[in-house]
């Protein structure tokens, strides 16, 4: 889908320092981004190619350089653009996380109400979303999809946008940045339904004793996730997603789908499981007690399956019987996203786990997912592997590893809006780079026949062009494939056969 986001195609935006071989690159470049015959893959690949010729080491940015590549490629630019990012958050609650005296099973170190206060949190904009939303120019949004109503019902009444755009006088700032927190057009922040209209009314079924979900209620979060993504992109003409998720017990139910949709032996289910939201300073569980705790519960709640192979490769039964409904509204988030070629920043383990069943059900979700953090659970290095199967298997190029390693886990979003200046980044290197071309044009000198080689070993990747062989890699003969020969390369070869028979 071409974008209508305002990104412009045309989009030199700083013409003055271009060389006419590198404007002549870049117009051969956006030709290929913005024909409509060209799949994501060869779009990628033509940026990545694009950005081997600009002026630093190949491949030096390391990842930096496959988001630069998947922003462009996506939006269809050579100009991409994070003006607009919206943070949107789903909360659920687990029955797996409620009391044993209430049918529970006490999977988490907090108890359930802990979902609902955080909602709370967000509400008066001092939560942490809130605060790394502000911090990063983010758009934030929460959506109530089965929190528990006693906890829901624990935070104030949400304020209307009406009551957000009210100015306020003296105090001690707290009310200034509960009215900061929302956009004036957009109105309250969390969003709660009315009786009846949430995904999972009450939260989810413990999974030890029954299904979290019904089908129906599978369907109608993945729907609602959806929805509510498409509304949310269209009212602030996002330029990307943030992807994040809220529900006391969801490291839990994550584990629990990753065992039951890889196939992984009860054996593997302990070196899965972590500890999840800690209690301690280091993420430490002193005594394994709560790694133990939640081991014992998945499998509890597989012996209640008799026969958990039967969910292996099926998402929406996995859904069902161990997931959450913050996790499906995800699922439906992320495919959205990508039906509108939108980019997506994973949050954390949980984020990932759901971007893995999205994957699973639609294989083109791999093409515009931008991983966030590291976490802390050894179970999203799993569901990485998986994203990445899929990836390579339908001809996409997969998603490079997370890009911070913080041991962040606090969820929210917080990791992934802690990413969004390395995305700006990403695509600021793409459209204001130099090439190399231009840099040896600006040189007052041009280097010596002896620095020749060390300039030409750095250009191309997996060539060590010499002048002799300039000529090859300017008609694209070197190896480099027709990408290379429609122009990106054509600059770069002539000028180092002309500077070398100068330097000569």
């Amino acid at each position: 889908m071409t974008p209508s986001n305002g990104n412009d195609n045309n989009d030199d935006e700083h013409p003055e320092g271009r060389s006419a071989s590198s404007s002549l690159a870049r117009l051969q470049l956006s030709k290929t981004l913005i024909d409509p015959t060209n799949d994501f893959s060869t779009r990628y690949d033509a940026v990545r190619c694009y950005l081997d010729v600009l002026a630093k080491p190949v491949g030096s940015l390391g990842s930096l350089e496959d988001h630069a590549a998947r922003m462009s490629a996506l939006r269809r630019s050579l100009a991409p653009r994070v003006d607009v990012a919206i943070c949107l958050i789903f909360a659920g609650d687990h029955g797996v996380a409620g009391d044993a005296s209430e049918g529970g099973a006490n999977c988490s170190s907090y108890p359930q109400s802990v979902t609902g206060m955080v909602l709370r949190g967000i509400d008066e904009g001092v939560a942490g979303c809130s605060v790394l939303a502000r911090a990063n120019g983010a758009m934030l949004r929460v959506v109530d999809v089965g929190v528990v109503a006693a906890a829901a019902a624990a935070a104030d009444p949400p304020p209307t946008a009406t009551n957000a755009r009210e100015e306020v006088e003296g105090g001690d700032g707290r009310g200034r940045r509960r009215r900061q927190r929302l956009r004036p057009d957009h109105g309250p922040v969390v969003r709660r339904p009315s009786r009846g209209e949430a995904g999972v009314d009450g939260g989810t079924k413990n999974f030890c004793v029954d299904d979290a979900m019904t089908e129906s209620e599978v369907e109608r979060c993945v729907s609602i996730g959806k929805e509510e993504t498409g509304k949310f992109i269209d009212e602030a003409n996002a330029d990307i997603v943030v992807f994040g998720e809220v529900g006391i017990g969801n490291t839990t139910s994550s584990s629990a789908l990753i065992v039951a949709l890889c196939g992984t032996t009860m054996d593997d289910v302990r070196s899965l499981c972590g500890i999840g939201a800690s209690t301690t300073r280091d993420g430490i569980d002193s005594g394994g007690k709560v790694v133990s705790r939640k081991v014992a519960i998945i499998e509890e709640a597989m012996r209640y399956r008799r026969d958990e192979s039967t969910l292996k490769g099926e998402p929406l039964m996995a859904l069902s019987a161990v997931g959450g409904a913050e996790i499906a509204a995800l699922v439906g988030g992320m495919i959205e996203a990508s039906d509108r070629d939108v980019p997506v920043l994973v949050d954390g383990f949980i984020v990932t786990t759901a971007a893995m069943i999205a994957c699973m059900i639609d294989p083109s979700v791999t093409r515009v997912l931008l991983f966030a953090t590291k976490s802390t659970e050894v179970g999203q290095s799993v569901a990485l592997d998986v994203i990445n199967g899929i990836a390579t298997s339908n001809g996409i190029p997969p998603p490079v590893a997370p890009a911070l390693d913080m041991r962040l886990r606090m969820g929210e979003a917080t990791g992934a809006l802690l990413a969004l200046p390395l995305v700006r980044s990403a695509c600021a290197i793409v459209a204001e780079l130099a090439t190399l071309d231009e840099v040896l044009g600006l040189a007052s000198n041009l280097p010596s026949a002896k620095n020749m080689d060390a300039i030409q070993a750095t250009t191309v990747a997996g060539t060590n062009p010499t002048m002799e062989n300039a000529a090859d890699v300017a008609t694209g003969s070197a190896g480099l494939g027709p990408v290379w020969s429609s122009g990106v390369v054509v600059a770069m070869g002539s000028h180092l056969a002309s500077a070398g028979t100068h330097a000569a």
